[in-house]
C-alpha cells in the first residue's frame, strides 16, 4: 500500500515557482518547464548498481494538482510576457 503525502506536490510547485520568478527577474529569456513527476520504469526495468530506489519512492500528482500546475505556469508566462 502506498501512502500519499498530500502536500508534497504543492511544495514541489512552490519550489519551481520560486525558480521561475528568479529566472524571470534576471531579465533573460525563460522557457517555463513543467516537470510532472518521475517515471521510474526505465530504472526499474533496467536497474543500475549505483541506485537502490524503487518506484515506491516517487509519487505522481493528482489530476487536479497537475491541472493547477499547468494553469499557473501558463498564467505566469502571459503575466510576465516571457513568450
Amino acid at each position: 500500500m502506498q501512502i500519499r503525502n498530500v502536500g508534497w506536490y504543492i511544495l514541489f510547485f512552490e519550489s519551481y515557482n520560486r525558480w521561475w520568478n528568479s529566472a524571470i527577474q534576471s531579465g533573460t529569456k525563460v522557457v517555463i518547464t513543467l516537470p510532472t513527476g518521475w517515471d521510474p520504469r526505465p530504472r526499474y526495468e533496467h536497474p543500475v548498481p549505483w541506485v537502490d530506489q524503487g518506484p515506491e519512492h516517487f509519487l505522481q500528482p493528482t489530476a487536479e494538482e497537475l491541472q493547477n500546475f499547468f494553469k499557473n505556469s501558463i498564467q505566469l508566462t502571459y503575466a510576465k510576457k516571457i513568450y
